[in-house]
């Protein structure tokens, strides 16, 4: 997010995403922050801003920082992202925008934007990271081993049944051979 300060004329309301405030204030901000940081993130798959919304106050920019679908989303590019918006505030780059310098932007990784988790597991974002809560009958950090441990073919009565990446194995219990 990023507090802009100058006085921008826009009006909340149900339509007030297609007024010609918003979108001009939009591309305002996206290019802005796409000059800047499509050179400090070359090669990291970074493929533009879009705003997502402007929220009421002191208007605050929610800004979604774009990448290929092949851009593994990690703390590390989250730190490099809030280090070049950083940046980018104290060089100037978005004054044009009126961007309230005292409030210090912040970048935050939507970790299960990606959609992680497979065969019907729902992503949980969790600080810089996710967990998958797996649909029934599935498994591993992103439920993509089938919980072949559900149906197991181990006598549970002298083996516990360990799942290794969707294969069954058969542990004995102490005191079983």
């Amino acid at each position: 997010t990023l507090t802009l300060t100058q006085a921008w004329n826009y009006k909340l309301g149900s339509k007030y995403k297609t007024s010609k405030e918003y979108v001009e204030l939009a591309a305002k901000v996206e290019k802005s922050m796409d000059d800047y940081l499509s050179t400090k993130m070359a090669g990291s798959g970074y493929n533009g801003v879009q705003v997502k919304e402007f929220k009421s106050g002191s208007v605050i920019a929610d800004v979604a920082i774009l990448f290929t679908t092949a851009t593994d989303v990690n703390p590390g590019l989250v730190n490099t992202l809030n280090s070049n918006v950083g940046s980018g505030m104290s060089s100037g780059a978005f004054d044009s925008l009126g961007v309230d310098k005292t409030k210090t932007p912040s970048v935050k990784a939507n970790y299960c934007h990606s959609k992680p988790c497979q065969n019907g597991g729902n992503c949980t974002q969790v600080g810089d990271s996710y967990t998958c809560a797996c649909s029934t009958g599935w498994t591993g950090t992103n439920c993509e081993y089938k919980d072949v441990c559900a149906t197991t073919t181990c006598n549970t009565k002298f083996a516990d049944c360990v799942n290794t990446k969707g294969v069954e194995s058969c542990v004995c219990k102490r005191g079983w051979p």
